[in-house]
């Protein structure tokens, strides 16, 4: 064919064009690629938002308080560790830990999730050490959830399995929103179809459940609440202490689990698939094959760290060492300490009516911590907040703030039963004589001369391993916390003893002294010689005669309870005691106290 032909120059002017293009599209599609690529993960990890609630009670059952950015479990392999780790809980799911389940609810109360890296996130909350249960009587089962009435007080839902996931909606896995208000008695809410990230707002759960009929109005203006119907369910209690959360357990779970050759992809994955009913493709062979590999391997490094806990005695439900888990949170070498710094278990405290713990007769701040370790709410509430997650960099100080506002006027519910108000009256008298001073006038008023002050652990006389537990090289070392933030702390310091408390809310604060070793209040007025040695902890049936929860069994309805033995390091039950303290009053007399002290 002559090279001059038109057609065949033609022909291969379109290959070459054609050719050109080709190659134009693959110098561009790589692009192309690479800029969808980079939407899909700005929208897939970049998003930070936590599930948020518009009523403060459930906010602080629910609410983040920035723990997840750091600590925080990727929420569906929270959800899948019950079952691929089911030989280290002590029952099914969660729930056997002491966490408690609100019908409806995919996660316990002190559980916040928060939408960060690509996943939902959960971590614990401050509810977490301060909600727990409250029941009539050992039969009580649950009921279905109501309204939060005043004093944040609900009746509890049951939970089939402690653990078990939410209906599914639109959303993807990892991405899963809780959403809609719920009303008294209703199921689990329908998710609804946010897109990856997206964050809803739940509303406040209407108010249907009033408190129970008053009765008669005893010392001090309060109302006495007649008790729920027989039968009646658990009723849950925010702001008491979780005398039911094992947090000790809770860790060993984790710690035990990541050790464990089934915390792996080949054994978690598959149990995601079935919990979620799949996984597309970039969840199913890389978010979660990472997230499971990051997991394991920052659990396993902390288990190491939290070593020094297998040499102490087993702390029981409602206790936790605070002070010990932050020295490891400075780099303290825990294995070089002095031993008797590594014994600092104590019962989680109430924390109703902020407003009012922050000033004492003398115009001062009052003492707080068991402690009396700092004088300063907010530098407290922030010091709790690293148990729950947080590091200075990823606290989420709005969120906490929503918390502190609503404790400043939170308190707790009034004694639910029957006061005999003649005896009430008597032990008003002795009350103003033996306890005024360093305990307040009453549950609501905190004057007196010595409340908020610490009082010298000689005086005082109870164990001192949580005294001792707080050293002077902790405090400096809190002492740089925020450094260069305007809210750095700077009123941590120790003490000598341990600071007077008010007893707002006491029915609900059992076992009694800091270390939770003394069973009921009626206890606590005899000489330590005669309290008891060993009790039970962990049962939430109300003891109405001796002001406390009962203690004498070992197990109800298929829950075994926590054996406390004061002979134990750490447990002892001495102090508190003698003429001042009226162990030394008359039986009538002790009784005529504890009745007074029903209205608190």
């Amino acid at each position: 064919m002559n090279a001059d032909d038109p057609s065949s120059t033609a022909a291969g002017s379109q290959r070459g064009g054609l050719c050109r293009g080709l190659l134009r599209l693959l110098l561009v599609l790589p692009w192309i690629a690479i800029v969808f690529g980079a939407i899909y993960a700005a929208t897939r990890f970049l998003p930070d938002e936590p599930v948020t609630y518009a009523d403060p009670v459930e906010h602080f059952k629910y609410g983040s308080t920035g723990g997840e950015r750091e600590s925080g479990f990727p929420y569906w392999i929270w959800q899948a560790l019950p079952q691929v780790c089911a030989g280290y809980l002590p029952g099914q799911g969660y729930a056997s830990l002491g966490m408690i389940f609100e019908a409806g609810k995919d996660l316990p109360v002190g559980v916040s999730k928060r939408r960060n890296l690509g996943l939902d996130r959960v971590f614990l909350n401050c509810a977490a050490c301060h909600t727990s249960t409250v029941r009539d009587a050992p039969g009580a089962g649950p009921s279905q959830a109501g309204g939060s009435p005043p004093g944040g007080q609900r009746s509890v839902g049951a939970h089939p399995s402690g653990a078990g996931p939410p209906q599914a909606g639109g959303n993807p896995p990892g991405g899963q929103r809780s959403v809609g208000a719920n009303t008294p008695g209703a199921g689990p809410p329908q998710a609804g179809g946010n897109p990856p990230g997206g964050q809803r707002s739940v509303g406040a759960n209407p108010s249907g459940a009033g408190p129970p009929q008053a009765g008669g109005s005893p010392p001090g203006g309060q109302r006495s609440v007649g008790a729920n119907p027989p039968g009646a369910g658990p009723r849950l209690i925010t702001g008491m202490p979780a005398q039911r959360f094992d947090i000790r357990a809770f860790e060993s779970f984790f710690f035990n689990c990541a050790a464990d050759p089934k915390f792996s992809r080949e054994f978690i994955v598959p149990e995601i698939e079935r919990l979620t009913g799949g996984l597309d493709v970039v969840d199913r062979y890389l978010v979660y094959p990472v997230a499971i590999a990051l997991m394991r391997e920052r659990l396993l490094m902390l288990r190491g760290r939290f070593a020094f806990v297998a040499r102490q005695p087993e702390w029981g439900p409602g206790r936790v060492d605070t002070f010990n888990s932050a020295k490891v949170l400075f780099n303290f070498p825990m294995d070089r300490l002095a031993p008797k710094e590594l014994l600092g278990a104590s019962d989680f405290p109430s924390i109703w009516n902020q407003k009012a713990r922050m000033s004492r007769d003398d115009g001062g701040r009052m003492e707080l911590h068991w402690d009396g370790n700092n004088t300063r709410t907010e530098e407290r509430n922030r010091s709790a907040a690293f148990g729950t997650g947080t590091t200075p960099p990823t606290i989420d100080l709005a969120a906490i703030a929503r918390v502190e506002e609503w404790l400043l006027e939170a308190r707790p519910p009034p004694w639910p039963y029957p006061v005999d108000m003649a005896l009430a009256e008597k032990g008003k008298a002795l009350y103003g004589g033996y306890c005024a001073a360093c305990h307040g006038a009453d549950g609501q008023d905190f004057k007196g001369a010595r409340v908020g002050h610490v009082t010298p652990i000689a005086e005082i006389g109870t164990d001192r391993a949580r005294l001792d537990s707080y050293t002077h090289d902790l405090a400096v070392n809190q002492a740089t916390l925020y450094a260069g933030y305007p809210h750095r702390f700077q009123h941590f310091r120790k003490t000598f003893g341990y600071a007077n408390m008010p007893l707002d809310g006491l029915w609900l604060r059992g076992p009694y002294l800091h270390n939770g070793s003394v069973p009921t209040v009626r206890d606590l007025l005899e000489p330590a010689a005669a309290r008891p040695v060993s009790f039970h902890r962990g049962n939430d049936v109300v003891d109405r005669q001796r002001l406390g929860f009962v203690s004498d069994q070992a197990q109800a309805g298929g829950r075994s309870f926590f054996l406390f033995d004061t002979r134990q390091p750490g447990n002892g039950n001495a102090g508190h005691e003698g003429k001042a303290y009226g162990t030394e009053l008359s039986a009538a007399q002790k009784d005529a106290l504890v009745e007074y002290l029903k209205t608190f």
